[in-house]
């Protein structure tokens, strides 16, 4: 196994000099996906990397060429008493990053995940406990590093969340065909009642000035939908909307951003947003007007630009997290999202892991065997216990 040499940025000033090795790096890594960019990391840690240590890794060969990044923030949480540092995957905890990963060039792997675990070792003293969240299954490096922890003894957990996607086939044809006789049937009813409509549209965001008028338009209309459903709604908070206002406008420029709307009498009745990387194109956020459901102006805008995402050429469509009735109704296949934890062996993060996943447990435990009363009885005592101990 080669030797390699680790670079640690701890600012993203220093972080932003890496940019142009860190996009040849992630056209190497077979798993790339938009969440490991850096306009979307750098952009994320902008607005929502305030209470986190930038902690960065880059693995560079005998030749200085950069073959492994493991982008990582450090974070503290209070458990049994006292304050834990824990290492992270830049990008986790505010809810909106999936696919996170380590990006490695093809045959590094190895290599990068015994610097990585050895860099972690030889420098304890920075960290309890690794959480690595929301890593796809597909990630060569995760299987790696999960093998290498097994190996080593190192106390570790795994858990799984789920989340889908939509193959796609070649051609419009073949896929409308993959659906269900009532899908197909619903999607042209209401998409003729809504052509009906005067000046009916429907478009992708393609310039500046659109997106200046638009992306207000998505919050409200998300906005709308969820607290229709007594929810608050992602874009009630001015971190998350300055977000997506510094993102968009990244991803425009890149010819990266899929943002789609559809109008009825010059009015957003229905918005769609998500971005392109490669052939994929993943869906983030989305929002109709509650009073226009009976026209179902969502169902259809989703219809019409998966139609045009296949004429060009994209080859997946990507839900993200979750699985329901809702993704599944377009076809879309479930999978996972594997989170790896971790802590050294004899080490206080290790009795961290251990306690919070049999006290995990045993809350799962007593949920299946307790009536429900009793269970909702115990569960308002211990978020009133907890309220009155900060």
């Amino acid at each position: 196994m080669e030797n390699l040499t680790v670079r640690v940025f701890r600012s993203i000033e220093h972080l932003d000099m890496l940019r142009v090795q860190w996009e040849e790096l992630l056209a190497k890594y077979p798993q790339g996906s938009m969440f490991s960019t850096w306009e979307w990391l750098t952009t994320w840690w902008r607005a929502f990397g305030a209470d986190q240590q930038l902690h960065v890794l880059a693995f560079e060969d005998s030749s200085s060429q950069l073959v492994g990044l493991v982008p990582l923030s450090l974070i503290t949480r209070k458990f049994l008493g006292k304050r834990w540092k824990i290492l992270q995957l830049m990008g986790d905890g505010s809810g909106d990053s999936d696919n996170l990963d380590l990006v490695v060039a093809s045959g590094y792997a190895p290599a990068v995940v015994g610097s990585l675990l050895a860099y972690l070792e030889d420098h304890s003293d920075l960290w309890d406990f690794c959480e690595l969240n929301t890593i796809p299954m597909g990630s060569s490096s995760a299987k790696i590093l999960v093998t290498s922890l097994v190996e080593r003894k190192w106390n570790h957990a795994f858990a799984e969340t789920p989340c889908c996607q939509i193959s796609l086939p070649n051609d419009w044809d073949t896929y409308f065909k993959q659906l269900s006789s009532t899908m197909r049937k619903n999607f042209k009813y209401h998409l003729r009642r809504l052509e009906k409509r005067p000046n009916f549209r429907i478009y992708r965001c393609s310039h500046e000035n659109e997106l200046l008028q638009f992306l207000p338009a998505l919050f409200e209309l998300h906005q709308k939908r969820w607290r229709a459903n007594g929810d608050p709604g992602s874009f009630g908070s001015d971190k998350r909307r300055g977000f997506y206002q510094q993102l968009s406008s990244l991803l425009l420029n890149r010819s990266w951003l899929e943002f789609w709307i559809l109008e009825i009498g010059g009015k957003p009745i229905a918005a769609d947003y998500g971005f392109r990387y490669n052939s994929v194109v993943y869906a983030l956020q989305a929002g109709f007007d509650p009073s226009e459901h009976a026209d179902s102006p969502g169902f259809c805008l989703k219809g019409v630009m998966l139609k045009a995402l296949i004429e060009s050429g994209v080859q997946k469509y990507d839900f993200l997290a979750g699985f329901g009735q809702n993704k599944a109704q377009w076809n879309a296949q479930p999978s996972h999202y594997q989170h790896v934890h971790f802590a050294r062996r004899r080490s206080l993060g290790g009795i961290y892991l251990r306690t919070r996943y049999q006290l995990k447990s045993a809350k799962e435990w007593l949920r299946e065997r307790l009536p429900v009363g009793l269970w909702k009885l115990l569960h308002r005592c211990n978020a009133f216990i907890s309220v009155s101990a900060k």
